[in-house]
This record gives C-alpha cells, sequence and structure tokens, in this order.
C-alpha cells in the first residue's frame, strides 16, 4: 500500500497520523496507521497474514521502546533530584539569570513542572544553573 494512500485516509478521517517532531512516529500514530491500512486493504488482494504479523510485532517493538525510554527518563529525574538533595546544606555557586555567580548555602530543594530548583538565599535557581559545590 502507498503511504499517500494511507495518509488520505487518515486525512480523511480527521485525524493526523503526522508525528510531532520529524524522524519519530509515536505508538498511537502508528496504530492509526495500522488500523487505516487494514480498513482500507485492497478486497482483492488482501494484506497477508505474515505481513499482519510483522506488523504487530512492530507494534510491540514500538510500544516497549516508549516504555523503555519514560522509565530510563524517570530514572535520570530521580537521579538528579537526589544529587540535588546531597547539596542541602553544602556552600554552592550558582550562575544567575543575569550572569552573576551567587555562592551560598542550599538551603533546600524542590521541584516544579519537571524542573528541579536549589534554594540560596532564600532565590530559587536551576540545577543547571550550577557551577561550583564546596
Amino acid at each position: 500500500m502507498e503511504a499517500g494512500y494511507v495518509a488520505g485516509v487518515n486525512n480523511y478521517a480527521g485525524q493526523s497520523a503526522v508525528p510531532a517532531s520529524p524522524g519519530t512516529l509515536s505508538k498511537d500514530a502508528f496504530l492509526q496507521l495500522l488500523v487505516a491500512q487494514l480498513k482500507y486493504q485492497d478486497p482483492i488482494n488482501p494484506q497477508g497474514s505474515e505481513d499482519f504479523v510483522n506488523q504487530l510485532v512492530q507494534l510491540s517493538t514500538v510500544e516497549q521502546l516508549y516504555n523503555l525510554s519514560q522509565g530510563m527518563n524517570r530514572l535520570l529525574e530521580l537521579s538528579q533530584l537526589s544529587e540535588a538533595v546531597s547539596l542541602v546544606g553544602r556552600v554552592a555557586t550558582v550562575k544567575g539569570n543575569d550572569g552573576t555567580l551567587i555562592s551560598g548555602a542550599v538551603e533546600k530543594v524542590g521541584l516544579a513542572e519537571g524542573k528541579i530548583y536549589l534554594y540560596i538565599e532564600g532565590k530559587a535557581f536551576e540545577l543547571s544553573q550550577l557551577t561550583e559545590v564546596r
């Protein structure tokens, strides 16, 4: 089946399987393509069972890779949070938004909107602004 035909089917259904960023395909988009292909396949020349099984294996692989990626991202977040918590009470230097260096004891650590913040002298700084720890 031609890719243009499948894209036309998705446009007809009012749903787009175009990924958010070039070169990626979400598992939902992949499933939409698979369903559209099955729904609109040529009845005179239907898809072979081997091709169908291969596509199901691909779907399973995409889903497992997605789950693995999510798990790795969560592990990275927890690792960074653990690193930040270990800084509490230590003297750290951060680069302020205006480019100045600010040093002081890390009072606490916060987590908001998926970002980790260090609090020095009552002000919040992202962990990425950290330049030195003493």
